[in-house]
């Protein structure tokens, strides 16, 4: 069983690429659209968002997506 202190509670979050909802580099607000859709031209706000739209509607893998180079571009600070 974990427990979670204070100091758990509170502790630094670090920017990585990997995708989960409340990662920042994830929550920055971006506007990307979706290289793979040829229907929709709809644009999203953060690369959370297209994520979430590319998991459901696309059903590929996330390791040779855009989504990940974007974001992996924006932790070494390429992008801001």
């Amino acid at each position: 069983m974990r427990v979670q202190t204070s100091a758990n509670r509170h502790s630094k979050v670090t920017k990585c690429a990997k995708p989960y909802s409340k990662n920042p580099v994830y929550q920055m607000p971006i506007r990307v659209k979706c290289n793979s859709c040829t229907m929709k031209k709809r644009t999203y706000k953060n690369l959370w968002t297209l994520f979430m739209h590319y998991k459901l509607e696309h059903q590929e893998s996330f390791e040779n997506s855009q989504i990940k180079k974007v974001a992996e571009l924006i932790v070494e600070g390429v992008l801001v």
